[in-house]
């Protein structure tokens, strides 16, 4: 079983990149946060409230070496990751409903 989530979207593309900033997300999101995984992701969605208390960040290659090591070695704290009932089953069938009943 997977210990965590790399995306693989990057600012490098940076015209593919923003969409996932503005209007998207990536298949991986839901997927990670279903299954209580940290993701990996590039800094620039530290700005994202639903990405912040489920992801470890990286500006770098560097340092995503380093997280992927730290991993690895089974010291990656993992204790800040998923607080409260906002990624509870019961909270996100709420929004999807809430969704549901929008559209």
């Amino acid at each position: 079983m997977s210990q965590t989530v790399l995306t693989l979207i990057h600012p490098n593309r940076y015209k593919e990149h923003r969409v996932y900033l503005d209007s998207q997300i990536s298949g991986a999101f839901p997927i990670a946060q279903a299954h209580r995984k940290p993701l990996f992701l590039h800094r620039s969605f530290a700005g994202e409230a639903e990405l912040e208390d489920c992801s470890y960040f990286y500006d770098t290659s560097d340092d995503l070496v380093r997280l992927l090591k730290s991993l690895a070695a089974g010291s990656l704290d993992a204790g800040h990751l998923y607080p409260g009932s906002w990624f509870s089953f019961e909270e996100g069938l709420r929004r999807f409903r809430r969704g549901l009943e929008v559209g």
